[in-house]
C-alpha cells in the first residue's frame, strides 16, 4: 500500500469514515505492534472539531475488534488526556488541522 492522499464527497451515511479508516486499520495490522510511546502509525486531520469528533468516534468503533488504540487531538476534550494517551502509544490519531501542527 503506497502513502497517498484522498478526498471524498458524498451524502451523510454513506461510509465515507469507513472508506478511508478501513484500509488504514489494514494497513496498521500489517506494521509491528507499537511499543509504549511509539506511534501513531495512521493520522486523520479533519478541518472541523465536529468532523474530527465524529471521526474519531467511528475510527473507535472499527478499532475495537482489533485492540487498536485511538487517540484524539482537538478542542472540548482534556489537553493533559489527549497528551497521555498520545506518550502512551496509538496506533491512530484523529485530530483537527490546527491541532495536528501543535502537537508537532
Amino acid at each position: 500500500m503506497k502513502r497517498c492522499w484522498s478526498q471524498g464527497i458524498a451524502k451523510t451515511g454513506s461510509g465515507k469514515t469507513a472508506a478511508f479508516v478501513l484500509p488504514m486499520l489494514v494497513h496498521i495490522m500489517d506494521q509491528p505492534e507499537l511499543e509504549k510511546g511509539e506511534g501513531p502509525i495512521g493520522i486523520i486531520v479533519a478541518p472541523t472539531r465536529e468532523l474530527s469528533e465524529q471521526i474519531h468516534k467511528e475510527t473507535r468503533r472499527f478499532s475495537k475488534p482489533y485492540n487498536l488504540r485511538v487517540c484524539a487531538a482537538f478542542g472540548g476534550l482534556s489537553k493533559y488526556d489527549q497528551f497521555k494517551d498520545l506518550k502512551a502509544g496509538a496506533e491512530v490519531n484523529s485530530n483537527r488541522s490546527c491541532f495536528f501542527a501543535s502537537w508537532l
